[in-house]
């Protein structure tokens, strides 16, 4: 006796309502995996560095390699040295400098706006010393779809509507 054979003599035929939950299941699928990949867009984090002006934007300023020299120190990262996206010079009688030490983003910090307009990241400041934030989102969501699959799982093997 084949395979097939014995499944249709056992479980019968594919009706009516195996056609109709598989066309369920793969109209249902492609929206589960976006959103299983939608922090990727949601919560990109954009290149960014210290707003050293107070609360007014240095955007006039972000290009001016004289502004980041007084206001961001360079970093080594992976053998380049960049301008810090997590320290600034601390400031002094109104001026920054390189002799006064650093310390951390005091006015916030400034996004490239180029690829994201908005993201959690830039709404809600999820960088540096709050970075791991994003990473919680995420972790909270995961644990919320495995929890509600379990639970909705069983539920849904119990009970029939």
């Amino acid at each position: 006796m084949e395979w097939d054979d014995l499944l249709r003599k056992h479980l019968g035929e594919f009706g009516r309502f195996q056609k109709f939950t598989s066309l369920l299941a793969i109209l249902v699928g492609p929206t589960v995996g976006l959103t299983l990949v939608a922090m990727t867009f949601l919560a990109a984090t954009p290149e960014h560095h210290c707003r050293v002006f107070g609360n007014t934007s240095s955007v006039g300023h972000r290009y001016s390699t004289e502004g980041y020299n007084l206001s961001i120190p360079l970093e080594n990262i992976g053998g380049t040295w960049k301008y810090s996206s997590c320290l600034m010079y601390k400031n002094s009688n109104g001026t920054a400098t390189s002799s006064n030490g650093t310390t951390s983003c005091t006015h916030g910090w400034e996004y490239d706006r180029t690829i994201y307009q908005s993201t959690i990241v830039t709404e809600y400041d999820l960088v540096c010393w709050r970075s791991w934030l994003k990473g919680l989102g995420q972790s909270t969501f995961m644990a919320g779809v495995g929890v509600g699959g379990i639970f909705f799982g069983i539920i849904s093997d119990r009970f029939v509507f």
